[in-house]
């Protein structure tokens, strides 16, 4: 064989074994393509940029964020959109469609965005970040809002850290979101890993409202500045969110706070800070949403109502909603005796102008807190006022203390010198009835039961407690309608589940009802000795319009009571819906029972001997005559319909016909792709090779 032809062939195959490196590597590697990109970042100034420029470098910014946008979207090479001037935020604000985020320029410190008033804005998929680790000098948060700023999906502000540090006389508000007069709404989205002396996630202002219905507010810190006695007190508070000087926060639906931090007072939520609301009413309404696993140095893990000066008041209305596993960890400087891991309430003294915080709950079911003192459930100071009502009320039960009142704890301390302006004789009514209309049959301290007398009145004594603990549980229909849940919260001092200096009501006061049940006996007075010593009557209630019955209560009766009782203090409806009463009785041994009667007239149950039944034995006579049965058997082919039921089995002796199974071809996956393509490639080695060896042998 010529040399040339010799050359020719190994050319042939040294393109095939190329053709094929090529392939498997292709192949091989296709999971790995792009991942080698360039970065790149531009710049946006809202003050000194233009949009003419190319962005490049803060010289060169670019002056709108559509802008910005545009140069991202042109060049996926662009990671980085640093923000050098505050930028005006109007309409849809998205960076879908680009791979860049937006970071605080390391030399700037004022905000990032402004939503100015009269104006609208929603950000969707976007990052903002703080640029903490290189921004060190921050002052702002990453917005402010004048106007309107909705918030929802794949939105994600974090890292941006103004808080002063301990000692500094002054304050920063709401480390990602100041609302300065403006709306917020929040439907979606993360707020992360901010910190500010006021509002860690966000503050709300100066007649400022969040609406806020879903998405996260988690791992935000508020923290100190300079703490004083004064008016002038930077303590922090709100480690989540912060409402003062006048604001709402409406929160519901799918909305959660969880694992923020303050450094004194509101872990999770404040409403005001440190002085008392001076220049108007701050108001929380709850209606959904979980504050979870949040923690504060003082007062309020979970969250924290301030007292009012003169005509203004901090109020919380909370129907509905979690309130679970937060933390008062009594590390603070400011007065955290009735610390409220769960919830804390702040109040003030007559004759000082300041009025108490305010806190109304309706439909709650208080368990599972604990307190290293006293009152893991509730517990409330000298100048509290406390009122528990059975209509919307409260369910308190199960609560550990690790002194006295596992489930309530009131404290009388006339001494100024020891409590200042929190000294005073509390006043409290406590209802008989918790949610759901279970007795709560409370015991005091030596396990003696509390008189009806002294379920309501004055701690008028210097050092008195009322400490009240309770061994029954939540029925059934407290745990439907229980629509507030207190629980697993604790504090380092009092009041596990909810502390308080201030005003607290659970429920709303309403007309009671109660229902009169009698016994009559139609047994020719117990002729024959059978009537049972008691029996067992059985409060039923329904919500009007539902078939669910419970069970509100269990009573024994007997001849010693005449053979009646009256069920007292029963709620007529709960949230406007009407309950209904009925009574039933356990089945007694020998008697039949007729009950008759209503809730409004009461109830009469009349119990008679069950009639004897007289048995009559007939002697049956078997024909010899046989008849012969014959059954017919229909056979039914079960349908493939998807309605769930048993299916009759076939007594045909007919094998069932099966239809015949088509696999359906499965495209192969990326690792057959990989064997298929190294199996040719073998496969055509051994041809070239087996080609190279008979020409070889016809050569030779």
């Amino acid at each position: 064989m010529s040399k040339i032809k010799k050359y020719s062939l190994i050319s042939v195959i040294s393109v095939v074994l190329g053709l094929l490196l090529v392939f498997g590597s292709t192949t091989l590697n296709a999971e790995a393509q792009g991942t080698a990109e360039a970065f790149g970042e531009i710049y946006l100034d809202g003050k000194a940029g233009n949009d003419d420029n190319d962005g490049k470098s803060t010289a060169t910014a670019v002056k709108t964020f559509a802008k910005a946008k545009e140069l991202a979207s042109d060049d996926l090479n662009i990671k980085n959109i640093y923000i050098s001037g505050t930028v005006d935020l109007e309409g849809d604000i998205s960076l879908k469609g680009t791979n860049a985020k937006v970071y605080r320029a390391s030399d700037y410190n004022n905000y990032l965005f402004r939503v100015k008033k009269e104006s609208s804005s929603t950000l969707t998929n976007i990052t903002i970040n703080g640029n903490s680790e290189n921004a060190t000098d921050s002052k702002e948060s990453l917005i402010e809002v004048i106007g309107t700023l909705n918030i929802g999906e794949n939105t994600i502000l974090e890292n941006n850290k103004i808080a002063t540090g301990e000692n500094v006389d002054r304050s920063t508000k709401g480390g990602a979101v100041f609302v300065n007069s403006g709306t917020l709404n929040m439907s979606s989205g993360i707020i992360k890993n901010n910190n500010a002396t006021f509002g860690g996630g966000v503050s709300v202002q100066k007649r400022g409202t969040f609406n806020f219905t879903g998405g996260v507010i988690e791992n935000n810190e508020a923290l100190s500045g300079l703490v004083t006695k004064s008016s002038t007190n930077y303590a922090a508070s709100g480690g989540g969110i912060c409402v003062d000087n006048v604001g709402v926060l409406n929160i519901s639906g799918n909305a959660v706070v969880q694992n923020n931090y303050s450094q004194e007072t509101g872990g999770g939520i404040a409403i005001g800070s440190q002085g008392a609301t001076t220049d108007g009413n701050n108001t929380l309404n709850m209606d959904g949403g979980t504050i979870d696993s949040n923690e504060s140095g003082a007062c309020g893990g979970g969250i924290f109502i301030q007292a009012g000066y003169s005509s203004y008041r901090n109020k919380a209305y909370i129907n509905s909603g979690r309130i679970t596993n937060n933390t008062m960890q009594g590390t603070g400087k400011m007065n955290h005796a009735f610390g409220g891991g769960g919830i804390y309430v702040n109040g003030f003294g007559p004759g000082f102008n300041f009025y108490n915080g305010e806190l109304y709950l309706r439909n709650a079911i208080v368990t599972d807190n604990y307190s290293d003192f006293d009152g893991a459930g509730y517990a409330s100071c000298p100048v509290s006022l406390t009122k528990v009502y059975v209509t919307n009320g409260v369910a308190l039960y199960g609560n550990n203390a690790s002194e006295l009142g596992n489930e309530v704890y009131i404290y009388s301390n006339t001494n100024p010198k020891e409590y200042g302006g929190h000294a005073g004789n509390p006043e409290y009514e406590i209802a008989d009835r918790m949610l759901g209309g279970n007795p709560y049959r409370w015991q005091n301290e030596d396990n003696s039961f509390l008189k009806l007398e002294d379920h309501k009145g004055t701690l008028t004594e210097h050092d008195q407690k009322l400490a009240l603990h309770t061994a029954e549980q939540a029925n059934d229909l407290a745990k439907k309608l229980g629509k507030v849940i207190i629980s697993g919260n604790k504090s380092a001092t009092r009041g596990g589940g909810i502390g308080s200096n201030g005003t607290v009501t659970f429920g709303v006061e309403n007309d009671l009802t109660e229902i009169a049940v009698s016994k009559v006996w139609d047994d020719n007075n117990n002729k024959d000795k059978t009537r049972p010593e008691s029996i067992e009557v059985q409060l039923i209630a329904k919500l009007k319009g539902s078939n669910e019955e419970f069970v509100v209560e269990t009573r024994t009766i007997d001849a010693k009571a005449e053979w009646k009782t009256v069920f007292k203090n029963l709620p007529k409806e709960n949230n406007g819906v009407e309950l209904e009463y009925s009574v039933k009785e356990k089945d007694i041994t020998g008697y039949d029972s007729k009950i008759s009667g209503n809730a409004e007239d009461g109830f009469t149950i009349e119990n008679k001997p069950t009639p004897t039944t007289t048995t009559t034995t007939t002697e049956a006579t078997t024909s010899t005559s046989t008849t012969e049965v014959t059954t017919s058997t229909t056979t039914t082919e079960p349908t493939t319909s998807s309605t769930t039921g048993t299916t009759a089995p076939t007594t045909s002796g007919t094998k069932p016909v099966s239809s015949p199974t088509t696999t359906p071809k499965v495209p192969p996956t990326t690792g057959e792709r990989v064997e298929i393509s190294m199996g040719v490639s073998l496969l055509l080695l051994a041809v070239a090779g087996a080609m190279l060896a008979v020409r070889k042998r016809r050569e030779d």
